[in-house]
């Protein structure tokens, strides 16, 4: 009897101590697993800050630095954003954006209008061709002549009569000629130059109509001809040379060895000045039909 007793005190004995080591271990597996995730209801318990909470006092706002994005994991935290800065930390940097003109996809700019373009000028009163050269049989013969805008002389100038020559269209194509005189309507016309043409000299022998009566300076004949040189023998020899405001230089600078050359087919109107003498105006015609190679001006200012 006294056995049997022992027997089953050792076995309860062996029981409690297998069951404090089930407890020990149940304890031991419950503190090393993880908190799961409070109730939905249960936010009594663990307070949430609000980001408005955040930037309304930065200073008092818990440091989030070490806590995780609320994001499912780090992909997803890297396409996050977030838009209040953390506290105590830095603030996280934001995806380079597209600028807002690209985005919007913007049509471009519409071009500005073509300026129109420059008018050709009123239509011309005769049509004329030739193969080169132009005679100007114009009464009155004092009437202006311009060549696409340039002035060349007058008309006495290139009648080829008494000095004057023909004028010559060196350059092929389409030449406006414009013919005007005060008190005088102005002749306009197109000459066309091209070796079709018929005559290698066209004779314009229209008149300048009247329309009042106004006084205007004459011009007179050339003083000299030549294909572009020209030679100045001047008293005194520092007088200067000028064309309109263009101030060419002093005689003495365009003797035998170093001729002033003009440009041409046209007759330029130059003008002699020294101190303390009376200006001389010289009119040279400078033409390829010149007949001369050389023009020459001997001249002597008179004293004031």
């Amino acid at each position: 009897m006294t056995q049997r007793a022992s027997a089953a005190g050792y076995l309860f004995g062996v029981a409690l101590l297998i069951l404090a080591a089930a407890i020990l271990l149940a304890v031991r597996h419950r503190a090393e697993a993880p908190q799961s995730a409070p109730p939905a209801g249960d936010s009594a318990e663990r307070p949430v800050l609000l980001p408005t909470a955040v930037a309304a006092d930065p200073e008092a706002a818990p440091d989030f630095s070490a806590a995780p994005l609320p994001t499912r994991g780090p992909r997803e935290a890297a396409d996050a954003i977030v838009g209040v800065p953390r506290a105590g930390g830095a603030q996280p940097s934001r995806r380079p954006t597209i600028p807002d003109r690209i985005a919007r996809a913007e049509p471009p700019a519409a071009p500005e209008p073509p300026e129109a373009s420059v008018s050709a000028g009123p239509s011309p009163d005769r049509v004329f061709q030739t193969r080169r050269f132009a005679k100007f049989s114009v009464s009155p013969d004092q009437a202006r002549i311009f060549v696409d805008g340039r002035y060349v002389g007058i008309a006495d100038d290139w009648d080829d009569h008494g000095g004057g020559r023909t004028l010559e269209f060196a350059r092929g194509g389409t030449h406006r000629v414009r013919l005007e005189l005060p008190g005088y309507r102005t002749l306009r016309l197109e000459i066309a130059a091209t070796p079709g043409a018929r005559d290698e000299t066209v004779d314009i022998g229209d008149d300048l109509k009247r329309e009042s009566k106004i006084e205007f300076p004459k011009i007179p004949k050339p003083n000299d001809r030549t294909v572009g040189p020209v030679q100045f023998l001047v008293d005194p020899p520092d007088a200067q040379i000028s064309e309109g405001a263009r101030v060419l230089g002093a005689a003495s600078a365009f003797g035998l060895g170093s001729p002033l050359r003009l440009s041409g087919p046209m007759v330029h109107d130059l003008t002699l000045t020294a101190p303390g003498r009376q200006p001389r105006k010289i009119r040279i015609l400078v033409a390829s039909n010149a007949d001369r190679e050389l023009a020459k001006v001997k001249v002597d200012l008179k004293r004031e």
